[in-house]
């Protein structure tokens, strides 16, 4: 929404901006905190980062708002950008795999025999 009302903005199409995801603070306006994740979670589980090290500021992940996820293989026990309440359920979990994207992929090969069970 903000991207739009900004794109109208520069047009010369004066919008009302609460109207597109801005509230009016003191001084001026605020951006709205998003009420949605940045894309589906089926995506956002497949975005890995190429870090080698702690996962600091230059995490590719980091620096798009994401989590590690369990595609950032490089970076593996050093990582520093965890979802501690996802890290723990997964642990919690019975399969091996689990509903991870990882682990449907898995699931999918074995069940072609591309891969053994």
């Amino acid at each position: 929404l903000r991207v739009y009302f900004q794109v109208q903005q520069w047009l010369g199409n004066l919008l009302p901006p609460v109207l597109w995801g801005w509230r009016a603070a003191k001084g001026g306006l605020l951006p709205l905190p998003a009420d949605r994740p940045p894309a589906p979670d089926r995506l956002m589980r497949s975005v890995s980062c190429g870090c080698r090290t702690d996962c600091g500021g230059r995490c590719g992940c980091g620096r798009s708002g994401l989590f590690c996820s369990q595609l950032c293989v490089n970076c593996a026990d050093l990582c520093t950008n965890v979802d501690v309440t996802s890290a723990f359920e997964e642990e919690e979990e019975d399969d091996e795999f689990g509903d991870s994207f990882v682990g449907q992929a898995i699931h999918s090969l074995q069940g072609e025999e591309l891969l053994p069970p």
